[in-house]
């Protein structure tokens, strides 16, 4: 009972706040925008953004995306609605593979831990890849596990392999080679040939391909440059070299500790208690193996890889949330263990204590702030109000901590879910901070207006996402060579969407009206070779809007002066 009532809280917390809140550029507005224009253009199978193609990942957040928007209609909220209900369902699924392989006790406590850790519900709340893809490869994982567990295994192997093909087409060979790894790791150490032999019999096999083969073979006919560009630059090339996002070796070691605080900073402390120890080791040996690989092995593979983000380490927070389940489950009545519950609600409060100065702070002295930190007065009270409600909320909530805490085994039980629900209703609060980031709907909105009336809109070396996604209009680009010139190179109407020679624009400008968008720092360049001089309509940050006032007669270009 308690299990629902706790999934139904995060299920209320995870879906609350989707809406009311512009997509973001460039991920929210990339992955918005693909959707819409399958939609549009009738053709599921190609994914385009900004009308080209585009081939960094598979269809299958883009389709999930279209189906969303074809049922309830086009919205910030229903965008976001995919990676919200696969969280849930990674959260369902963690508790599931918790109760077979520990107890109901410690995979409640599991499955909490995974639902309150902040960054694990931050990608919840984006319109990102990376929580679609962890729920699948949780969902392979845990039909792997009742495989092995199994008499009968052809049922579980067999939903093992529809989940991994499923995974594939979410993110690309990944899918397979991730929970493969940690599969075969697992079944050499437990020797469980068996298991081994039936995964790699004809059915698994003939339903992966089943699954996977039809798109890559359509997509590659139609395109030819499709298999080169996704399996050799997108996989091995990213993998490989430094594109993308490059960082060091160690970056997933700090990703991993804050993205779980304040949890993390509370196991660490226990770490130093023999007491605490002694729990740890009475966590059932099979499920130490078998989470121990499962997070390790991501924690390697993405180690190991040149280009990291943030969101790459996703996986390996559900079998690291359920290690650390076991643990509570295992000393739920130590001392020590309650003593860490008291010093970690002493903290929260503390950090709420300091969220409230600081929100009260970021209201009486917006200007100030703002002069000096180069924000906009709007992101100071965007800022100010997330960590007001921070405040309040974690606050209330454990005020009764205490209290509960000191009241044997079922008082820490309440204490932890005191300190749970207080970080849950923290990270739902914090969004309000979602306010700050960069977005093209305020560019959009200007442009929208200018658009009906026949302008043209045209951006000059640079890419705003989300921007055709707002406007509806496909963008003009000028002296671009990013995300999708590949794309570019192979479109049958590359001279006319893509301007490579910047006397192009000079031209376009001074013979008829256009609406221009480029960064901020652009702007004097823009003045002093574009006749008539453009006029700022609308400033996002570091991206401008410009327009053209005042008309010049067509002949009288000013290509000259770029020169």
């Amino acid at each position: 009972m308690r299990w629902w009532l706790a999934f139904l809280v995060l299920t209320v917390l995870y879906l609350s706040r989707l809406d009311g809140w512009v997509l973001q550029d460039p991920d929210e507005g990339r992955y918005a925008e693909i959707p819409r224009e399958m939609i549009e253009s009738g053709d599921w199978l190609t994914p385009r953004l900004n009308y080209v193609n585009y081939f960094e990942k598979p269809p299958l957040l883009y389709w999930a995306i279209a189906t969303a928007f074809t049922v309830f209609g086009q919205s910030e909220g229903v965008a976001r609605l995919v990676p919200a209900l696969s969280a849930l369902a990674c959260i369902a699924l963690t508790y599931l593979l918790g109760t077979w392989l520990l107890s109901r006790r410690a995979a409640f406590f599991g499955s909490v831990l995974l639902g309150t850790s902040p960054l694990f519900f931050a990608f919840s709340q984006g319109l990102v890849i990376d929580m679609l893809l962890t729920a699948l490869l949780t969902a392979v994982l845990v039909a792997f596990l009742a495989a092995h567990r199994a008499t009968s295994k052809t049922p579980w192997v067999l939903a093992a392999a529809l989940a991994s093909g499923a995974a594939v087409l979410a993110k690309g060979l990944i899918g397979l080679v991730i929970p493969g790894t940690i599969a075969l790791a697992f079944l050499a150490v437990s020797r469980d040939w068996i298991t081994t032999k039936a995964f790699l019999s004809w059915k698994p096999i003939a339903l992966f391909l089943a699954v996977t083969v039809p798109w890559f073979a359509l997509v590659s006919s139609r395109n030819p440059e499709f298999l080169e560009f996704f399996f050799l630059h997108e996989h091995l090339r990213r993998f490989a070299s430094d594109v993308g996002h490059p960082e060091g070796p160690l970056y997933y070691l700090p990703v991993l500790f804050l993205g779980a605080l304040p949890w993390t900073l509370m196991f660490s402390g226990l770490a130093f208690s023999g007491e605490a120890r002694s729990a740890a080791v009475r966590i059932p040996r099979e499920a130490v193996l078998f989470l121990g690989l499962w997070a390790g092995i991501v924690l390697v593979f993405f180690s190991l890889a040149s280009s990291k983000l943030a969101g790459y380490i996703l996986p390996a927070f559900p079998p690291l949330a359920l290690l650390a389940g076991a643990w509570v489950d295992e000393m739920s009545e130590a001392r020590v263990f309650k003593k860490a519950l008291s010093i970690n609600a002493a903290a929260l409060l503390s950090l709420s204590a300091v969220a409230l100065v600081v929100s009260l702070a970021g209201v009486t002295a917006t200007g100030a702030i703002a002069e000096a930190f180069r924000f906009e007065p709007q992101d100071v009270r965007a800022l100010a109000a997330a960590l007001g409600w921070c405040g309040v909320v974690v606050a209330l909530v454990l005020l009764v901590h205490g209290a509960l805490a000191r009241r044997g085994r079922a008082g820490s039980d309440f204490a932890f879910v005191a300190t749970a629900f207080a970080v849950a209703l923290a990270l739902t609060a914090a969004i309000e901070a979602r306010a700050i980031l960069k977005t093209s709907y305020v560019v959009a909105e200007v442009a929208r207006e200018r658009l009906a009336v026949g302008e043209q809109l045209v951006a000059y070396k640079i890419l705003m996402q989300g921007l055709p996604y707002y406007t509806g209009e496909r963008v003009v680009m000028v002296d671009y060579a990013g995300e999708i010139w590949h794309g570019a190179k192979h479109a049958s109407d590359r001279q006319a969407f893509f301007w490579s020679k910047l006397h192009q624009l000079v031209d376009a400008w001074a013979a008829r009206p256009l609406l221009l968008v480029t960064k901020t720092s652009r702007l004097e360049e823009l003045r002093e070779i574009l006749v008539p001089p453009p006029v700022v309509l609308v400033q996002d940050r570091d991206r401008v809007l410009l327009g053209r006032e005042v008309d010049v007669p067509a002949d009288e270009s000013a290509s000259d002066r770029s020169s």
